[in-house]
């Protein structure tokens, strides 16, 4: 839909376009929520503590996610946050 300048009658067309889009947003999130991280998307220790600009120690790291800090998964098992 261009940008204009919407007038009364150009409500109903207006709320239709608005309409289609929402349920494709609700479509696309209802997708993506049920969608498994990729396991290539998750760093293990080692390959976290080396991304990481001012490599921290291991300990530090299960620090973090004990406190919640980040998120973190289990290999096999189900993941927490």
């Amino acid at each position: 839909m261009d940008e204009k300048t919407i007038t009364f009658n150009d409500i109903p067309e207006a709320m239709n376009y608005l309409i289609t889009k929402m349920n494709d947003l609700e479509e696309m999130i209802r997708t993506s929520a049920f969608q498994q991280p990729d396991q290539n998307d998750w760093f293990n220790l080692e390959e976290l503590c080396d991304y990481l600009p001012d490599r921290p120690a291991k300990q530090t790291v299960y620090s973090w996610v004990n406190q919640k800090k980040i998120p973190y998964t289990r290999r096999g098992r189900s993941s927490s946050s």
